[in-house]
Formats: structure tokens, sequence, C-alpha cells
């Protein structure tokens, strides 16, 4: 099927010209149990979180901004702030963050128009300051028919696409890039963090200041992940082109810890002593 399918699209058509909203089918969305003892982070947890989600207002598509609120929070970060864009709206509370990181995940939307000028020139913004982002979303590309503009190429490192390498699949595996922050990682990932759709996976070409992340093993090892740095060694990012928290809990907080203990690294295991040496545990 096509993302959900000609069916849902003839409906949806429908629902436009009688000046409804668009709705989706659902069906039981299956959520991980949360409470998995998870392995000490490897990064400074006392950081301030924001965390988005773009799906156009529909709870047809996942709500992954929930899951990965319940990885950080399980991983021991508190200062969590959450926002979802109403339909074709921006984020309330985006555009004025000043924390550390921000987390914008579009789920599996590919209706469109995907985030909004707005929120792309909040997170350039936060970003011109020093903050982080991750972005994750299987179909924001196809969405907003990019990469375009100056957000994707210049800042998530975009610089191409092929869209939909993977079909509607249930099941696929990320394998971690040589170099990267997921070198000898090989993470299994589910769908049915969606009530909707399965995996339609892009292919990405990086920038010239981005290197690859993340590769799709069923797709001779495609990259689907990537890592930029700006110029000036100001901000960091990371795009997928898949939402992390389809993976297990362990394996979602391993890739999660892996990208942040670079970000934020925890200076928690150097202590002064009285007399003014420093002792490394």
């Amino acid at each position: 099927m096509r993302k959900i399918g000609l069916f849902v699209m003839i409906i949806a058509a429908v629902a436009m010209a009688a000046g409804n909203a668009i709705s989706v089918p659902t069906e039981p969305l299956i959520v991980r149990a949360v409470g998995v003892t998870p392995e000490p982070a490897d990064f400074d947890t006392d950081i301030s979180v924001f965390i988005a989600m773009q799906r156009e207002g529909n709870d047809g598509f996942g709500d992954t901004m929930t899951l990965y609120q319940n990885a950080l929070t399980a991983m021991g970060v508190t200062d969590i702030t959450t926002g979802e864009a109403p339909e074709s709206g921006d984020t309330p509370g985006l555009d004025s963050f000043t924390g550390d990181l921000v987390i914008y995940t579009t789920s599996d939307d590919w209706w469109g128009p995907g985030p909004t000028a707005g929120d792309k020139a909040s997170l350039m913004s936060f970003m011109d300051a020093g903050g982080y982002v991750l972005f994750c979303g299987q179909d924001y590309l196809w969405a907003t028919s990019g990469p375009d503009g100056d957000f994707d190429p210049n800042y998530l490192g975009i610089a191409g696409a092929s869209q939909d390498i993977t079909s509607d699949t249930d099941n696929e595996e990320v394998t971690g890039s040589a170099g990267g922050f997921w070198d000898g990682m090989v993470v299994p990932i589910s769908s049915d963090i969606f009530p909707s759709n399965g995996f339609y996976i892009d292919q990405i070409t990086p920038g010239a200041n981005s290197t690859a992340l993340g590769e799709l093993s069923s797709m001779s090892n495609q990259v689907c992940a990537i890592h930029t740095i700006d110029d000036g060694g100001i901000w960091e990012s990371v795009f997928c082109a898949f939402d992390i928290v389809a993976a297990d809990d362990t394996n979602e907080q391993a890739m999660l810890d892996a990208i942040f203990a670079s970000w934020f690294p925890d200076d928690s295991s150097v202590i002064e002593t009285s007399w003014g040496a420093i002792k490394v545990q």
C-alpha cells in the first residue's frame, strides 16, 4: 500500500471537500512497556530537552513524542518539555526554548506539509546559539518534497535523498556506520510503533559537513542516518530517516546514549580531592 492507501486518500479528499480535518483510520497502537532498568547513562543527564512532534495533529500517526520522553526519563533525564504542533501550525514553545537539546520527530507522517517555516526558523536560531538537534522522521522528506531550502542541506546536512527504499515493511535492521556514534551496533527496529504504516525509509546522501551514522542492512547498507557538525563548531545535528524509538528499550537507549555521550559528556568521574589532585575512577 502507499502509506495508508488509496482508500484513505479518497476518504480524506471527501472530508476536505466537506471542510473537515483529515482523519486516518487507526488500530490499537502497540506501545512497549516502560520501566526497563537501563545501564547507567554515559552522558550528563542534567540537560534541558525539548521534544517536538509534527504529525499534522493527526493521531492516526504514531505518538513518537511520548516514546522519546519515556526513553529519556528511563535514562535519568528530568528536565523535559514536550510540544505537539497542530495541523500546519508551529510547535508551541519551541521558538522560546533555550536549553541544550531539541528532539524533533515527524513520526510516520507522510501527508504533509510537515514542519512549518516557523518551526524550521526556530530550530535554526536554536542551533546558531549553540543548541544540538536530533531530527527523526521516516517520511519527513516525502511530506515536504525535500530536501530543500536552508534547513535541510545546511542544518540537517542532507545533500540528497532517494525516497522509500523500503516499502511498508514491518521490520528492518540498522547497522552503525564505521567511525560513527553507532559503530559496532546492529539494531533491529519494528514498525509496531505506528498504528497505520510500515517502514518507508529513505536513503540519505550526506552533505559536505556530514558523515554516515547508520545504514539499512536489508538495502545493501544504504545510509539512513547522518551526523552533521557546523563549520564553526557551534552546533551539531543528527538526522534519521527512521525513529530511534522503533528499537526496543535497551537498543533505543544505547543509540541515544552514544549520541549524547559525545554531545553532553559526563564529568562525574572526575573528583577533586581535598589536597587539589584529581582522581579519575
